[in-house]
Order: C-alpha cells, then sequence, then structure tokens
C-alpha cells in the first residue's frame, strides 16, 4: 500500500513540475540552438548540414552531433571540425547547457564569440583552430569551470590575455598561437595547477618572461617562439617543472646562461633557444638531458667549446647549432651518435676535418650544414655514402682535393654548397674531356652533360638567365671549373641548388 502511494505520488509530481517532465523540451531547446547555427551558415559547401540538419530526425542523428543522459537526452557534443563551413556564431548556443565538447576546427567561423557561450558549465574542451574568430579573447571563459582543453589557435584574436582565464583550475591545456594578442604574459598563469602544455608562439607579447609557469609540477610543454619576451631562464626551473619535455623560446629577447640545473628536467626532448641573445657557454650538464632528441640553440652568443658531455645524448636527432662563436675543433663525438638527421654548425669557427667513415655513424644523416668554418682535410669519401643526404652545404672553409664522381649515389640531394674552398680541377678534366678549362673564370662546353640535359627545368630556366645559349654554350661566371666538374659525376636526380663556386643554380 505504502509503495502505491510513493508511485501515484511521484507520478504526480512529473503532471505537475515542468522542470521533473523537461526531457522532451531540453532536446527542443538543444534542437533550436542548433538550427539557429545553421541559419547563420552562409557557406556549406558539401550540404553537410543542409541535407541532414532536419527536424524530420532526432537531433542526436544529426551529423556531427553526439547524444548522451539515462534520464533524458541532451546534446553532450558538436563536432563540425574541416567542414569548410563560413559563419559567425549565434548567441543560442549558449542554450546547449549539457554540452561538454565544442569543436568548429578548420572552418571559416569569424566575427566574435558570443558572450552567451559562458552558460556552458559542463563544456570541457574549446576547439576552435584555423578559423578567422577575432576581438578579444573573451575573459569570461574563466567563467567555464569543468574546462580542460582551450585551443584557439591559427585566429585573428588580438588585445591582451585576460587574466581571469587562469581562474580555470581544470586547464590542462592553452593553446593561443598564431594570432595577433599584445601585452605580457601574467605571471597569475602559474596558478593554472593541472596545465600540462602552453602555446603562445607567434603573437605579439612583450615583457618578463613568464617565470611562474615554472611553478606547475604538471607542465610537460612550453611553446613561446617568436614573441618579443625578454629575461633570463630561472635557475629552478626544473625544479618543479621535472615533467617538462619541450621548451620552445626561440625569436624573444631572453639573454643570460643556460642553467646549468636544466639537468633536472631529465625527460626533455625538444630544446629550442635559438635567435636571442643567451651567452656563455654550453653547461656540460646539459649531457645529463639523454631523452633529448633536438636541440637548437643557434644565433645567440654562446661561445667557447662544445663540451664533449654532449655525446651523451644518444637520441639526439637534431643539433643545430649556428651563427655562435664556437671554437676548437669540430666535435668527434657528434659522428658518433646514430641518430643523428641534422647537424648545422655554420658560421661558427670551428676546425679539424670531418671523419672518412662518417657513412657508418650517421647513416640516418639528412643535412649537413657546416659553412664558414675553418675546417680543412680531404671530403671523406664516407660522405658520398649517406643515401639520405638532402642538404650538404660546406662552402667557406679550406677543404682541400677534388670531388668523387660517387656523388652521383645522393639522389635524393636536394641543395649542394661546396664552394669556396681549396678543390682542385684535374678530377674533371679526366672525367669529362669535353670540358675546356680555359682559365678560372671562364670555360667552355661543348655538348651538355647528361645529368643537366635530364633537367631541363634546371638548365632551360636558368642557365638562360646567365646569358648561356643552347647553341654555343660558353660559361662565363667565377669558379666554373667546379661546377662543371660536378656535372661530370652524374646528377644527383632531386638536387634543386647548387653552390660550387661563387655562383648559384636554383630550380
Amino acid at each position: 500500500m505504502e509503495k502505491t502511494s510513493l508511485l501515484i505520488a511521484a507520478l504526480l509530481l512529473l503532471l505537475t513540475n515542468p522542470t521533473a517532465s523537461s526531457s522532451m523540451t531540453n532536446l527542443t531547446t538543444d534542437q533550436s540552438a542548433l538550427l539557429a547555427l545553421k541559419q547563420h551558415i552562409t557557406s556549406d559547401p558539401n550540404n553537410f548540414l543542409a541535407d541532414n540538419w532536419t527536424t524530420a530526425t532526432s537531433v542526436c542523428n544529426w551529423i556531427g552531433v553526439s547524444c548522451a543522459g539515462v534520464l533524458q537526452q541532451r546534446v553532450t557534443a558538436l563536432n563540425l571540425s574541416d567542414m569548410g563551413l563560413t559563419a559567425t556564431l549565434p548567441p543560442h548556443l549558449g542554450n546547449l547547457s549539457f554540452l561538454s565538447l565544442l569543436n568548429l576546427s578548420f572552418n571559416n567561423f569569424h566575427g566574435q564569440i558570443p558572450k552567451e557561450l559562458a552558460h556552458l558549465h559542463r563544456l570541457k574542451r574549446m576547439d576552435f583552430v584555423y578559423n578567422n574568430f577575432s576581438g578579444g579573447v573573451p575573459s569570461w571563459l574563466g567563467s567555464l569551470p569543468e574546462l580542460q582543453h582551450l585551443l584557439l589557435d591559427y585566429n585573428n584574436f588580438t588585445g591582451t590575455i585576460p587574466l581571469l582565464l587562469f581562474n580555470v583550475s581544470k586547464l590542462e591545456l592553452l593553446r593561443l598561437s598564431y594570432n595577433s594578442l599584445q601585452g605580457s604574459i601574467p605571471q597569475g598563469i602559474g596558478n593554472l595547477s593541472k596545465l600540462v602544455s602552453l602555446d603562445l608562439r607567434y603573437n605579439q607579447l612583450t615583457g618578463s618572461f613568464p617565470f611562474a609557469i615554472f611553478n606547475t609540477s604538471t607542465l610537460q610543454s612550453v611553446d613561446l617562439t617568436s614573441n618579443s619576451l625578454y629575461g633570463s631562464l630561472p635557475d629552478d626551473m626544473c625544479d618543479h617543472a621535472s615533467k617538462l619535455e619541450g621548451l620552445y623560446v626561440s625569436v624573444n629577447r631572453l639573454y643570460g646562461k643556460i642553467p646549468s640545473s636544466l639537468y633536472k628536467c631529465r625527460n626533455l626532448q625538444y630544446l629550442l633557444l635559438s635567435f636571442n641573445d643567451f651567452n656563455g657557454s654550453i653547461p656540460r650538464e646539459i649531457g645529463n638531458l639523454t631523452m633529448l632528441k633536438e636541440l637548437y640553440i643557434g644565433s645567440n652568443e654562446f661561445e667557447g667549446v662544445i663540451p664533449a658531455e654532449m655525446g651523451n645524448l644518444v637520441n639526439l636527432e637534431i643539433f643545430s647549432a649556428p651563427s655562435g662563436s664556437f671554437t676548437g675543433s669540430i666535435p668527434s663525438f657528434i659522428f658518433n651518435i646514430s641518430s643523428l638527421r641534422k647537424i648545422d654548425f655554420g658560421n661558427n669557427s670551428l676546425s679539424g676535418s670531418l671523419p672518412a667513415d662518417i657513412h657508418y655513424d650517421l647513416p640516418l644523416l639528412e643535412e649537413l650544414h657546416l659553412t664558414s668554418n675553418q675546417l680543412s682535410g680531404h671530403f671523406p669519401p664516407g660522405l658520398w655514402e649517406c643515401r639520405w643526404l638532402r642538404k650538404l652545404e660546406l662552402s667557406v672553409n679550406k677543404f682541400t682535393g677534388s670531388i668523387s664522381k660517387n656523388i652521383g649515389n645522393l639522389t635524393f640531394l636536394r641543395e649542394l654548397y661546396i664552394g669556396v674552398n681549396n678543390w682542385t680541377g684535374t678530377e674533371a678534366t679526366k672525367l669529362f674531356p669535353s670540358i675546356s678549362l680555359d682559365t678560372d673564370t671562364s670555360a667552355t662546353l661543348v655538348s651538355v652533360p647528361p645529368w643537366l640535359e635530364a633537367n631541363e627545368p634546371l638548365w632551360y630556366r636558368y642557365l638562360c638567365c646567365f646569358g648561356i645559349s643552347t647553341e654555343a654554350f660558353n660559361y662565363n661566371f667565377s669558379a666554373l671549373g667546379l661546377l662543371l666538374a660536378f656535372g661530370a659525376f652524374g646528377y644527383p636526380l632531386g638536387l634543386s641548388s647548387l653552390a660550387l663556386g661563387t655562383q648559384w643554380l636554383h630550380s
């Protein structure tokens, strides 16, 4: 009897309380919000929504829409990514009160983000990447208590980063890169205790480096590339941010030394410090970062020798240190790191020679940039066996001898710069007798070499620009014998740039 009375009471409650029987009403509200969005769409080239978003079917079956709920179905996710849509956002989207995912990335949404979206208190992920949203980054985003991922990169946002944004205690991923944001980065960013990744690259941010960011123990990646931040890296940066995997701060106005305590960030894989004003020597402790894969430290004011401890970086794939003041012999250990794909020590003052068996120790090498140093000795024969080599820059050094005909093995080679060295031309005349080397500055080619004939765009489009006719084939540029000597050895099929003397050819 008691159970019957409770059942009757429950039925009366459903009939008399409109909020208790609001399942259909709320889903209808969701449908109305999405139909309002459809009305704001001015271009739907694939008719994704035009043909699918109709009242003839349940909103939960619409493309890009997901629903969930035990007692009542509600729209919980809206994913319209990469549909080629052009539209503005209607304020009605703020009525999707159960929405946890809103993904509009890779479209052409424009205008400002309506403030009504502040009502989406269940929202966990907002992804507006690659659109044309404008105006300021909304401060009301700081009132979304469940927000974990905020992706607003590749838009046209202006103004400053709102301080209220750092009230979102659950925020893990913050991406505002490739906008036009100005001003400083608030030190309140250190309040984001669960932040994993921060990406603010390619903006117009100024002010001091936000050292408070390193107070976050969950932090794994910081990308502040291409701004105008100044200051130095704190000595204790790894005391709390020990999980850091990537630090990208190239193209700023940072100065000071690399903290010797950086070794405490033992998970660090990517360290990019190029184009700043860092100075001093490279700390030996950096050799303890055995997880490091990419190291960019070029275009700073570093000096001294490259420490031998860096030979411990057994996972290093890219070592880029151009345009510095490094001295001493080119470090032999660098040629023992078999994982290396790119080496760039161009524009330094390194001396010494290259190992003869370079291809055994660097089987994956794709780029070798050693231009403008004081390197000497013969070309290592193993260099022509580095079959993955795409770029080779050895010009403005003191290399001697001739170029081996095995250069033809480098079928992936795209760029070759080996001019301003002490090459000899005897091998060229031996291998290519149709070349007549009259002086140091001129030569005559009787017939077109096979490698040049096979690449018509290179000789037709560019040789003609130097006054070379297909009838006469008279070459009159400096150090030409070196250029023709290269032609004798068989043309690397992918080559797009040549620089063997003071002249360049580009395809």
